[in-house]
């Protein structure tokens, strides 16, 4: 029989991950070993797989193995295009061919064409080689290392790197910051002339914590000129009013209070006794609220403050996702992974309140507790999940309410069961 030729075109695509700057983890195979073998009954033309990676700034590497170690069945020649770029041509993969090893570069998602030329059960195997888990970071982004403040407190922004599953919390010299996606940021970080140390820490839902610090200096002001500023609720929902107002230290005469309620340079409002103020935000989101007053010399102070706005269906969503995953554990008689839904002061309560208990009664419990549940009411840190019907409790229908608590790391956590 004549020799034949065949193409096999490969497509490997995905849902890409975003990440940024992770730090590296040790080199794996993030793809394959895949084998591609020309056949003619029945004809093979595509072989589809998917891989991502979490950080394609990373080495990467191709690896094509041309034919299989016992039956040297290598193919004659091939191309190999990886996201609509040539890549390996055939003066790279021929039958003179044994490895061929390639550094590429990659995007989270990723497309491999391959064709083919060569004798029936011919083959190549093909992997890539990288960081396959990145895991997560945080990072800084303001103030930036060995920058100077001309102030006392500061506002800290940052983010979060690599891979991330789920919620993250964070916090900045013992504060809590906000987040929402990637981002963090936290007011009023307290400092003292001369260096300091600014250290974040941020916490996933399975307690792995990563850390970031940078180093500055701060300053004593050469003004007598400051405001405070107080946000409340500095967590809030979508639509929800968030009431702010001004404490001005000034030496002269206070001239005019402009407020910036997203951060964006613009001002929204302003008058000459604008104290006190209100503004609902419609959209999820970290805003940097600012305010800026100017006396009657147009000397110029601002401050700033942060609000995070979130979705309350949202968190409806993710908070009932917890329960029923929780009552999932209890059922099962898994009390430990039920105690990880549980606040971090109340843990130890709840492991042996339910450690004691059989079985079959945390059987039933959970039963009982199975009920379609709504976001009741969202009060800053706290929220409460309520039974949409009533349940038989003490001889008496109520509705079963669960307290949740943002927790000190940032995670959302149920107080009690």
């Amino acid at each position: 029989m004549n020799a034949f030729r065949w193409l096999v075109i490969g497509l490997v695509g995905g849902l890409g991950v975003t990440t940024v700057s992770p730090s590296w983890a040790a080199t794996e195979t993030v793809f394959g070993p895949q084998q591609y073998t020309l056949s003619l009954k029945p004809p093979k033309f595509y072989f589809k797989d998917t891989f991502q990676v979490c950080n394609p700034s990373g080495p990467y590497t191709l690896v094509v193995t041309n034919g299989t170690p016992n039956q040297k069945m290598s193919v004659l020649i091939g191309w190999i295009r990886l996201n609509g770029t040539m890549i390996v041509k055939p003066q790279d993969l021929n039958k003179k061919t044994e490895l061929l090893e390639q550094p590429i570069t990659v995007q989270p998602a990723n497309t491999l064409e391959i064709l083919l030329i060569g004798k029936p059960r011919s083959s190549i195997t093909m992997s890539v080689t990288g960081m396959k888990n990145c895991g997560f970071g945080v990072e800084i982004v303001s103030p930036t290392p060995g920058s100077t403040v001309p102030t006392l407190e500061t506002l800290v922004r940052g983010q979060i790197t690599g891979a991330v599953e789920g919620e993250v919390g964070v916090r900045v010299n013992g504060l809590l910051a906000g987040t929402m996606g990637k981002e963090f940021a936290v007011a009023h970080v307290q400092l003292v002339p001369g260096e300091n140390t600014i250290t974040a820490t941020a916490t996933d839902s399975k307690g792995t914590t990563a850390t970031a610090t940078v180093n500055i200096q701060a300053t004593q002001p050469f003004s007598g000129n400051s405001v405070g500023l107080s946000i409340s609720p500095k967590l809030g929902v979508v639509n929800q009013p968030i009431d702010m107002g001004i404490h001005p230290f000034l030496e002269h005469v206070l001239q005019s209070v402009a407020w910036d309620f997203d951060g964006d340079g613009q001002i929204d409002q302003s008058g000459p006794d604008l104290f006190d103020t209100s503004h609902a935000y419609s959209e999820p989101g970290l805003y940097l609220p600012t305010v800026v007053l100017t006396d009657s010399q147009n000397t110029q102070v601002s401050e700033q403050g942060v609000v995070q706005i979130i979705s309350q269906p949202a968190l409806e969503q993710e908070l009932v996702s917890k329960l029923t995953s929780m009552l999932d554990a209890l059922g099962q008689g898994k009390v430990e992974e039920a105690a990880s839904f549980i606040s971090l002061s109340r843990r130890d309560r709840f492991r042996g309140q339910y450690n004691a208990t059989t079985p079959e009664q945390l059987a039933f419990l959970a039963g009982a507790l199975r009920v379609p549940m709504t976001l009741y009411e969202v009060r800053e840190r706290f929220a409460i999940l309520r039974s949409t019907e009533e349940v038989l409790v003490n001889g008496l229908f109520l509705p079963i309410e669960v307290e949740c608590l943002l927790d000190h790391d940032g995670i959302w956590r149920f107080r009690s069961l």
